[in-house]
């Protein structure tokens, strides 16, 4: 996973974390409530302002493409990546040597991670190979 990545994930939970804690303040019965709520409102927008500003570099997808660097970058989730290797799959050329049947029947795949794996490839310009 990238570093800026890994920001952008801190930053979400910085955000849930404001986010709770303006809930349960709401949820008191204080005079200074209105006060903090506010300043949490503030920060939460600084915070989507920091996160707005990082940029994530894309990762240039070309039939050699390690399956684990898709997996780092979220592209392709865990399970159906694991499944893949499992299967001797390292990289996108491997997966277009699979036709879609192989590929919904690869152990721990399942219909979802099948369908995940074959609407990657079509997005970018690849596809399984034909029957």
């Amino acid at each position: 996973m990238s570093v800026e990545r890994d920001i952008i994930d801190e930053l979400d939970v910085v955000l849930a974390n404001i986010r709770r804690a303006e809930q349960n303040i709401i949820g008191k019965d204080s005079s200074n409530k209105l006060k903090v709520v506010n300043r949490l409102v503030d920060l939460e927008e600084t915070v989507k302002s920091i996160k707005s500003e990082i940029t994530i570099p894309t990762l240039d997808i070309t039939e050699n493409t390690l399956i684990e660097e898709l997996q780092r970058e979220k592209l392709l989730s865990v399970r159906a990546g694991n499944s893949l290797r499992r299967e001797g799959c390292q990289t996108i050329k491997d997966i277009t040597n699979h036709t879609a049947y192989e590929i919904s029947i690869m152990r721990n795949m399942g219909k979802k991670g099948a369908d995940e794996v074959i609407e990657f490839l079509r997005l970018n310009g690849f596809s399984p190979k034909a029957i």
